[in-house]
């Protein structure tokens, strides 16, 4: 996948991945921090902007949408692109602040491809399951449009 910068965000709310980040400064100088463990690694006084990378294309969700659309249960074919659209979909619905529609993307990547999960989606899912806002009705409503989707296009896929 290839990144590019992403726009400067005030310091709140904090990133939601672990990870380095480009931080601004109040003297308008650029640094690299590092993110970990819901902290910033590095002194915070003189902080005034934080940038991450986002994914480039993002705004191109259709033709991704349509390769999700042509998986079949009985073409294994289909299976591949379909996990690595619904990955990058999942990755895109994170950086734009979906968090519920992400979970469905990730949902339908564990079923599919589960190998292509890193430990960025990982530990995403697990946060975003952990939080106590997070009601599970509305997991619940997720997995439910997970097979749905999946019912509509022969059911899940069978491994040999």
């Amino acid at each position: 996948m290839k990144f590019k910068p992403e726009a400067w965000r005030a310091l709140q709310p904090p990133p939601f991945h672990e990870g380095e980040y480009e931080v601004k400064l109040d003297s308008g100088e650029i640094i690299r921090a590092m993110y970990q463990q819901t902290q910033w690694l590095q002194d915070t006084s003189r902080f005034a902007q934080w940038r991450g990378q986002r994914l480039k294309g993002m705004k191109q969700d259709k033709p991704r949408r349509r390769v999700m659309d042509r998986y079949r249960a009985n073409a294994q074919a289909t299976y591949s692109p379909a996990a690595q659209a619904a990955h990058f979909l999942a990755r895109r619905a994170v950086s734009l602040g979906k968090q519920f529609s992400a979970y469905q993307f990730y949902l339908v990547v564990q079923t599919l491809d589960p190998a292509l999960l890193g430990q960025v989606d990982t530990q995403w899912i697990a946060k975003l399951a952990a939080q106590p806002s997070v009601s599970k009705e509305k997991i619940l409503a997720r997995h439910h449009k997970v097979d749905a989707f999946f019912s509509k296009r022969g059911g899940h896929p069978t491994r040999a």
